[in-house]
């Protein structure tokens, strides 16, 4: 079962859905709009939740396009007063790497901070992308 984590009003993050009980979870807190970074759709559902995809790579830093295009997607649905659910496979290194680089560039986190809730939020592994990502 996945545990959703609000961080930001209407803004979620967490791993992507794998099953029909995690999507209903999702329904149920009135998420609307999926943000999903894997390469290719996880689950295939009924259940009315828009799913956009931005993939962004495991082993080679991202693309600051599709970076970009992902946080405007973010934002749009936010700004329709959408709920929106931020994952990657395990919510950890793709999902926090784009939650930090929204905190500071919209949000006016120091780096600092938002590198230590990446690390909290165990998306170490995507560290020195970021550091390279955001200036």
């Amino acid at each position: 079962m996945i545990n959703p984590i609000q961080f930001d009003p209407g803004l979620w993050r967490g791993p992507a859905p794998q099953t029909m009980q995690d999507l209903a979870e999702l329904e149920r807190i009135g998420i609307s709009t999926v943000i999903n970074l894997e390469r290719r759709p996880t689950l295939v559902t009924e259940i009315p939740i828009r799913t956009l995809w931005f993939p962004l790579g495991q082993i080679f830093p991202p693309l600051r396009f599709r970076v970009a295009a992902a946080i405007n997607a973010m934002l749009g649905a936010r700004f329709s007063d959408r709920q929106v659910y931020v994952c990657c496979r395990h919510g950890k290194d793709r999902t926090g790497f784009l939650v930090a680089t929204y905190r500071v560039v919209f949000r006016g986190w120091m780096k600092g901070q938002a590198r230590a809730e990446m690390a909290r939020h165990q998306g170490a592994s995507w560290l020195a992308f970021w550091r390279a990502f955001v200036r």
